[in-house]
């Protein structure tokens, strides 16, 4: 068997866990696939990048931020699920041309039910990204009746009124709402009247969604958390070998709380089973993301 190179992209991208987790799962299949993690500052980085597997010579590409959405613009095709996201997070090649997945979605189902299998109530997302949006389909995927996503641009009615990306949510279904701040409103009363209504949409919530890139207490200050039902779950897609402020608090609250590596190792397994058309193993992926996170 020839080796095939694969690759994951993305700025910052040299801390990814991907590609560690990727080739203990080539090693424990007895393939012998390469797998690295390819920085790309802008645009036309990705665009090279991409030429690689249209070419042949990388024989998939994860996605990973700030890329999920623009990536789009370089593929030939999108399947169903990513169409619907506007989000893609594995390029696959099929014949001659490069097709968009979005495999994030699917983890996210699972990772979901896995904390709340009973979940049908209300969600709350923090973001509007890639990750975000995944996040959103799951969400509807699970009869999830409302989903209420915010992020720091929804600054004031006027910005969530003009913003494409909060137009795209509430297309896809989502509340969008007011980042919550304890500063004055800039503009109008109208804005800190709206601004309310994240903390009461946030207290009726069955699930919280942390899906910003931030790592500070940035999204764990937009929580009211004393106002968190005892019941609610909350989860962080994403990962790093220390706790963040956002885990810490849910944890703090009473809550069952979790990371991204479940939904790392979910999607990961997926793209693994599309690029190669064999099953990866689920125990090996996780152990190798967590030995990474243990080295720091």
């Amino acid at each position: 068997m020839s080796p095939l190179r694969f690759a994951v992209i993305g700025s910052p991208v040299a801390r990814s866990a991907s590609p560690a987790m990727h080739r203990a799962a080539y090693a424990a299949l007895g393939l012998p696939h390469g797998y690295e993690a390819a920085e790309c500052r802008d645009e036309h980085a990705v665009k090279a990048a991409v030429g690689l597997l249209r070419n042949g010579t990388l024989a998939g590409i994860n996605v990973t931020a700030p890329w999920k959405r623009a990536v789009l613009a370089h593929a030939d095709s999108l399947d169903a699920s990513t169409a619907a996201v506007g989000a893609a997070n594995t390029l696959a090649r099929e014949g001659d041309r490069v097709v968009a997945h979005n495999t994030d979605v699917p983890a996210l189902v699972s990772e979901i039910s896995r904390l709340d299998p009973a979940l049908r109530g209300t969600a709350a997302i923090l973001g509007s990204g890639g990750a975000a949006a995944a996040a959103l389909a799951a969400c509807r995927q699970l009869g999830v009746r409302v989903v209420a996503m915010t992020t720091r641009s929804f600054s004031s009615s006027e910005a969530l009124h003009e913003s494409e990306t909060a137009e795209s949510l509430r297309r896809a279904g989502a509340l969008t709402v007011l980042w919550p701040t304890d500063a004055p409103p800039e503009t109008s009363n109208a804005s800190m009247a709206l601004r309310l209504q994240w903390d009461d949409l946030v207290a009726g919530a069955d699930i919280l969604v942390q899906a910003t890139s931030a790592r500070d207490d940035g999204p764990a200050r937009a929580v009211p958390w004393s106002r968190v039902k005892p019941g609610a779950v909350a989860l962080e897609l994403g990962y790093g070998p220390k706790e963040t402020p956002f885990l810490a608090a849910a944890r703090a609250r009473g809550l069952r709380a979790d990371d991204g590596v479940g939904m790392l190792v979910r999607q990961g397994a997926i793209a693994f089973e599309r690029w190669l058309g064999v099953a990866p193993d689920l125990d090996v992926m996780r152990d190798a993301v967590l030995r990474h996170l243990a080295r720091g």
